[in-house]
């Protein structure tokens, strides 16, 4: 996690190459070797507000560790482990994500229920 601060809090410069963090080049573009997945994207758009650069992407492929990938090739949903940085200008945290998976449909059923008189 200090990386990711790091790069949030340090301007300029080959911050993966200052930080001394191995990564590998994927077709010209760095990926963090301990990654557990790579997200990679086109930049449609970006928007300097003054203080931020915001990007909109379009994803255009993904690089996924194999401890992410069962036996039959179907992606292992419960072995990533993600983190969601929130924040505004009050406070910022780092919210850890359970194990707990549902499949999609799960709670449908239920809603659709309670929406009858």
């Amino acid at each position: 996690m200090g990386l990711f601060e790091y790069a949030g809090t340090v301007s300029g410069g080959n911050k993966l190459a200052d930080a001394h963090v191995p990564s590998s080049d994927h077709d010209g573009i760095p990926i963090l070797d301990d990654s557990q997945m790579s997200l990679l994207c086109r930049v449609l758009e970006a928007t300097d507000d003054g203080t931020y650069t915001h990007f909109r992407c379009e994803i255009t492929g993904r690089l996924v560790d194999s401890s992410l990938v069962d036996e039959h090739g179907r992606f292992r949903y419960e072995e990533l482990h993600t983190v969601e940085y929130v924040g505004d200008a009050r406070r910022r945290i780092y919210r850890y994500f359970s194990d707990r998976v549902e499949r999609f449909g799960t709670f449908v059923r239920s809603f659709k229920e309670s929406l009858l008189p």
